[in-house]
């Protein structure tokens, strides 16, 4: 009998120790693991706003910081009566901004088509520049330019397949680079920028419907087929230009729904935090020359773009005069890594 009650000693000293090492284990597993459990990998929003979840994810402290981005149509048809000086005059304008650091990092041009616009990157001297699609047989080249204080990793281009009237003899495409953004704390931020310059309305050559129609095909060309092939993972991007279309119409909201971005000055305009020029809504209103922007991942931590300032840029180099018949249009974003 003794035992007997010795083994049933020992059975229940055990099992005290199995319910002990469950309640331990069963402990650990609610603390440390329910929580990651929890946690799922959400796209961002296009507008750049991260869910709490995509910010309890990474397990790092955000990274942050500001990005300045111009776009500008510098109206540089080769022909005569235009001055062609003005090329270095916008170069030695950036350069100086440069030099003052209050410079864009990224600058997008469209209409550099005259051999002198080589002069910007010469006197803006940014480390990286591209310049677009070459000129057609009997054409003229795309007139693209991209600036960029960063590397560029990746680039790509496309010539249109649609045209219209006059813009048959340009080349003009779109230009997609991906730039490496160090941002000092062990990570960089790979971000996607494209450039474009699409069809403009042409009542002279062609009338506007053809025009249009030809800029319908381009939007779907760049947000169908180049996309596609080129869009590197779930990277930011910023798509920026000179799209010939307004705020509202249907070729900018065919544009919008394809590319999934949202316009950097509209958002502006409805924030109250957000800076610069107060007749933005006006300008939004009327202009062809557009920001958009999309919020990604850089080395698997979700990336928001916020636009916290937008002004019109080279609006006047001196009283009374304009280097081109558009203004540029700058915003500055403050990227964020989560």
């Amino acid at each position: 009998m003794a035992f007997h009650g010795r083994e049933k000693a020992a059975r229940i000293a055990a099992d005290q120790k199995f319910i002990i090492l469950l309640f331990v284990v069963l402990f650990y597993l609610l603390t440390f693991t329910a929580p990651a459990f929890a946690l799922g990998k959400k796209r961002p929003e296009a507008s750049g706003g991260v869910s709490p979840v995509e910010v309890a994810s990474s397990g790092s402290p955000p990274i942050s910081f500001q990005l300045r981005v111009l776009t500008y149509n510098i109206q540089g048809l080769p022909l005569p009566h235009i001055d062609h000086t003005k090329y270095e005059k916008i170069g030695r304008i950036l350069g100086q901004r440069k030099a003052r650091g209050n410079a864009p990092q990224i600058v997008a041009i469209q209409e550099a088509f005259h051999s002198d616009s080589r002069n910007i990157p010469r006197f803006a001297r940014y480390p990286w520049a591209a310049f677009g699609p070459r000129a057609k047989p009997m054409g003229i080249n795309s007139g693209l330019l991209l600036l960029s204080q960063y590397r560029m990793a990746a680039y790509d281009e496309v010539r249109y397949v649609d045209c219209a009237g006059t813009d048959c003899f340009a080349a003009k495409g779109i230009q997609r680079a991906t730039l490496s953004i160090p941002t000092g704390r062990g990570i960089n931020v790979e971000l996607e920028v494209f450039n474009t310059h699409m069809n403009a309305d042409d009542d002279v050559v062609s009338n506007n419907n053809q025009s249009r129609k030809a800029r319908l095909g381009q939007i779907r060309q760049y947000g169908g087929d180049f996309l596609r092939r080129s869009r590197v993972g779930e990277l930011p991007a910023l798509f920026l230009g000179d799209y010939n279309f307004q705020l509202g119409r249907p070729d900018y909201n065919l544009f919008a729904s394809l590319v999934g971005g949202e316009n950097a000055v509209e958002t502006c305009t409805r924030a109250r935090n957000c800076t610069g020029d107060q007749d933005m809504q006006v300008v939004l209103e009327q202009t062809v020359d557009h920001h958009f922007y999309l919020a990604g991942y850089a080395a698997g931590r979700p990336v928001s773009l916020t636009p916290v300032h937008a002004e019109e840029v080279f609006d006047e180099a001196a009283p009374g005069e304009r280097l081109s018949d558009h203004t540029g249009i700058e915003v500055v974003y403050q990227v964020t890594v989560h």
